[in-house]
């Protein structure tokens, strides 16, 4: 094991990983090239399994005890509360006008618009009226045909519905007539060479 204290940063360096006073680990530490530079096959796959090692750790937490319960407590109380979300929902179903109906003469003339109680209080606030939208689909196909201008478009560009010949013409601003292109052009696209994506996997489920 490779035990060395960085007194300038205040970080010790185990099994070539940073960690600080507190026990958390900063990352990898920057040993000499040749300690880590991957020359052969054995390197690669002393690299993939320390790879291995974290992604299974990281799995194993979720694999605790102390999470899978914590996940089923949260789940079962999801659950709980749609039952009791299902009969609130019921309540102000049955109650909502008679509280109304109730509660408006005992307030009326105060200049609080609230009535409390100990297990509750009822409020009342003034909602402008007006017109409102019912049904936006029905709304939309109404204002396109008769009111157009209150229709917000919203504008986006997409590079592959650019026709063949806009595509080649913006290409050839960017590389053989470049002196040609205003700076809008110029500023707003650019040539991405072919590339390809790097995927590491050590086969934990994620």
């Amino acid at each position: 094991m490779l035990n060395e204290t960085l007194n300038q940063e205040k970080l010790t360096i185990i099994d070539g990983y940073l960690y600080d006073d507190d026990g958390v680990c900063r990352g990898l530490a920057e040993l000499p090239r040749k300690q880590w530079s991957i020359e052969s096959q054995t390197d690669l796959e002393w690299i993939l399994n320390k790879m291995l090692h974290e992604d299974a750790s990281i799995a194993a937490i979720d694999q605790t005890d102390a999470v899978i319960h914590a996940k089923a407590v949260i789940a079962n109380a999801e659950a709980m509360k749609k039952d009791h979300q299902n009969r609130l929902a019921g309540l102000h179903w049955r109650f909502d006008n008679e509280i109304e109906h109730f509660v408006k003469p005992l307030i009326e003339g105060q200049k609080s618009k609230t009535f409390k109680t100990l297990v509750g209080s009822v409020s009342f606030r003034k909602v402008p009226g007006g017109l409102r939208v019912a049904d936006p689909e029905s709304a939309l196909a109404v204002a396109e045909e008769f009111y157009p201008e209150s229709v917000k478009v919203v504008r986006s560009f997409l590079v592959s519905q650019l026709t063949e010949e806009d595509r080649a013409e913006i290409i050839e601003l960017l590389t053989t007539k470049r002196d040609e292109a205003d700076q809008a052009t110029l500023k707003a696209f650019e040539i991405k060479p072919d590339s390809e994506t790097m995927t590491i996997k050590t086969g934990v489920p994620k």
